[in-house]
């Protein structure tokens, strides 16, 4: 998977090549849907960034996506993950939001601490690593934004780190 941002020297380079990024692959603005699994991507390693640093970013060091984000206590993002894979509840990465779903009862405390908040208009818990408010509030179905933004279940990256899932959250994971 390409690094969009291997060659930035600090945050203010890395918001400075997003922009242009966006410009140049937002399905948006381009008018190609076939842009918005690059876009993806790179809103996931915008979003790694953010959370955990542009030094942890470029080193990407060699260890199951899983066990990374398994021993990474300071990244809510991470605890979400890992809290709804565990115990089976349905995650997904949609744009740069996390989406949690199923029998979530039992885990509500922890995920209002982990900073998730629910929606009930589409029934789900969600998650966003930054500060990200949404311009159309309760304007589209849960499916309309996927399809807008994409999305990509996260519920195996425990079997394999090489499934089309573990390969989004590798760049927000490192």
């Amino acid at each position: 998977m390409k690094k969009y941002f291997e060659n930035c020297k600090d945050l203010k380079e890395v918001y400075k090549t997003y922009k242009e990024l966006v410009k140049k692959f937002h399905p948006d603005i381009t008018g190609n849907e076939e842009t918005t699994e690059i876009m993806q991507d790179i809103n996931s390693q915008l979003a790694y960034i953010k959370a955990h640093g542009l030094e942890s970013y470029i080193q990407n060091k060699e260890a199951s996506l899983y066990d990374k984000l398994k021993n990474d206590k300071e990244s809510p993002l991470a605890q979400l993950i890992v809290l709804a894979v565990d115990n089976n509840l349905t995650c997904e990465l949609v744009g740069l939001w996390l989406w949690i779903s199923g029998d979530t009862k039992p885990y509500k405390d922890k995920l209002k601490e982990l900073g998730a908040r629910w929606s009930s208009k589409h029934s789900k818990w969600y998650y966003s690593p930054s500060p990200i408010k949404a311009k159309f509030k309760s304007k589209y179905k849960y499916s309309e934004i996927k399809q807008r933004y994409g999305s990509r279940s996260l519920n195996d990256i425990k079997k394999t780190s090489n499934s089309k899932a573990s390969k989004g959250l590798k760049a927000i994971k490192g």
